[in-house]
């Protein structure tokens, strides 16, 4: 994700959790997250979620389609 923080520098803001927060806890069970405990949750400029990705099993291109999603909003 931080390479891509670079690639959208000034359209998008990041921000990275402790999945043990209760930040993290609480993202686990907004999205239905099974026991994962990682994910990415893309939200749009009113904080709505307009895509999220449970566990590590996505890379880069998958990540780029939530955030042009988000910006496409």
């Amino acid at each position: 994700m931080r390479g891509l923080e670079k690639e959208y520098e000034g359209r998008l803001t990041v921000m990275i959790g402790e999945a043990q927060s209760e930040e993290g806890l609480a993202a686990k069970k907004t999205y239905g997250w099974d026991q994962n405990l990682h994910g990415l949750v893309v939200l749009d400029g009113d904080g709505e979620a307009v895509g999220d990705l449970e566990g590590h099993n996505y890379g880069a291109d998958e990540i780029r389609e939530k955030i042009e999603a988000a910006l496409a909003n």
